[in-house]
C-alpha cells in the first residue's frame, strides 16, 4: 500500500481519524486470521456490540463451497467495481456469516495504517447486505440482534 498524508500525522491525530472512520459501512483492508486461508482481505463493518465489531467479507469470487448449493450461493451479493472505487474488480459480499472483531484491534490497525480504510460501501449495497443478512438462515438470530440487523 502506498503511504498517504494521514500516515505522516501524529499518532493521536491518526487515532481520531481511525475512530471517525470506523463506522457501519466502512470498508477496511487488513489481514484476517479467522478464515480457512488467512490473508489480507476487504471487509465491511455491519454493526457494533460494545467492544466488538461485526463484519462481512468481500470476496473476488463466490466461495466454491457454496456453488453447488443455490441457497448459499444466493448469500453472495455482487458489488461492482464501477460503483465502488475501493474495488479493483467486480466482487461479492459474503453474507453467510458475521465475523466478530475486537473494536480496539481495528482501531489499532487504522491508527497504525490509516490507508487500511478504503472508503465506504454504497448505501444501496449496505441496505442489500443488511436485508440478505437479516434473512440468512446461516446466522443465528442472537448474532443478528447483537449487531443491529434485527432489533
Amino acid at each position: 500500500m502506498s503511504p498517504t498524508i494521514a500516515d505522516s500525522l501524529p499518532e493521536n491525530t491518526r487515532r481520531e481519524i481511525a475512530e471517525r472512520s470506523l463506522v457501519v459501512g466502512a470498508v477496511i483492508r487488513a489481514y484476517v486470521s479467522d478464515i480457512r486461508n488467512p490473508k489480507t482481505k476487504l471487509f465491511i463493518v455491519i454493526g457494533f456490540d460494545g467492544e466488538n465489531v461485526g463484519v462481512v467479507y468481500i470476496n473476488s469470487e463466490i466461495d466454491p463451497a457454496a456453488l453447488p448449493n443455490p441457497y448459499l450461493k444466493s448469500l453472495h451479493l455482487p458489488v461492482l467495481s464501477a460503483d465502488n472505487e475501493y474495488l479493483d474488480h467486480d466482487s461479492y459480499i459474503d453474507c453467510r456469516k458475521i465475523y466478530e472483531k475486537k473494536k480496539e484491534d481495528l482501531l489499532k490497525i487504522l491508527t497504525e495504517n490509516p490507508s487500511c480504510h478504503k472508503g465506504d460501501i454504497t448505501q444501496q449495497d449496505l441496505e442489500n447486505a443488511n436485508k440478505t443478512i437479516k434473512n440468512a438462515r446461516t446466522i443465528y438470530l442472537e448474532i443478528k440482534r447483537r449487531y443491529g440487523i434485527i432489533t
